[in-house]
């Protein structure tokens, strides 16, 4: 988390929150990048729209999946990349991490 921008201060005025259907988003930015975490409260799978982030940044990169941690296979692993807007569907009670900017891992690259 420390080594994350976003992540690291401890401000609140670079957060955001949204609600859609079950779905909560909290973006934290940073002049350098932004993290989108998006939590599933519902007992069926859920929908909601990758967040906007900062200007000249549209695309997200998957730096956690909760599906990762099944051993089911029953839930599909999520996109590695997403464009603002595009829908993010997460299984029951599932969470995920994007993060959009340009330092860290080359695209298509998994820290």
């Amino acid at each position: 988390r420390r080594a994350e921008p976003a992540l690291a201060g401890s401000g609140s005025s670079d957060v955001s929150a949204s609600v859609h259907d079950t779905v909560l988003t909290v973006t934290r930015s940073h002049p350098s990048a932004s993290v989108a975490c998006l939590f599933n409260l519902g007992p069926g799978p859920a929908a909601a729209p990758a967040p906007a982030g900062d200007p000249g940044q549209r695309r997200w990169r998957r730096l956690l999946d909760s599906a990762e941690l099944t051993a089911t296979g029953e839930v599909p692993r999520l996109p590695d990349i997403v464009s603002t807007g595009e829908p993010i569907t997460l299984g029951p009670f599932g969470f995920c991490v994007y993060r959009s900017g340009p330092a860290g891992p080359a695209e298509g690259e998994r820290p």
